[in-house]
């Protein structure tokens, strides 16, 4: 690989860490917080959440503030194209379960009804929970790296990282 392509795969991937570091450190608690306070306004909000719920504000403040500058020193935030691509399967599997489940109530008195409702459903419960299934993998991914790293060393003899170089075998003359 030569060094232009290589920068850029670096840099593609430097760019994907800095957008999801913003995206669960910036934006999903802006996206909490909000949904926070209309649960406080409503009045639904458990008193043991109060500490949580300030927290969470002042983490909103922070996070605002963040927002603000970067926008004020015009930094750009890439989004991956593998993010919109997966945004966009979730939402035709939402919409299609919509489709499926609203067919399967029209027809719910017939033998067709019942499997449409139940297709539905499915593909939209599947497109809820996978951001979750998405987490899960990145924590299990994580979890196998450390346990690897771990394990290896553990290995008898020296470690990798102490061994000598060997010496080139001489050319006879």
């Amino acid at each position: 690989m030569t060094s232009k392509p290589q920068a850029e795969t670096q840099r593609g991937i430097r760019d994907r860490r800095i957008f999801y570091r913003w995206l669960w450190l910036v934006y999903a608690p802006l996206v909490l917080g909000f949904l926070a306070v209309l649960v406080f306004a409503s009045g639904a909000m458990p008193g043991f959440l109060a500490l949580p719920f300030v927290a969470l504000l002042a983490l909103d403040a922070v996070s605002i503030r963040l927002v603000v500058e970067r926008r004020r020193r015009k930094i750009p935030l890439r989004v991956p194209p593998t993010l919109l691509i997966g945004v966009g399967a979730t939402v035709v599997a939402v919409l299609a379960g919509a489709f499926l489940a609203w067919m399967g109530i029209d027809r719910l008195s017939s033998a067709t009804g019942p499997p449409l409702l139940v297709a539905g459903g499915f593909l939209m419960l599947a497109a809820a929970f996978a951001p979750g299934f998405k987490l899960l993998d990145l924590a299990m991914r994580v979890t196998a790296r450390t346990f690897l790293r771990i394990s290896g060393d553990r290995r008898p003899g020296p470690s990798p990282t102490a061994r000598r170089p060997q010496p080139r075998p001489r050319k006879a003359a």
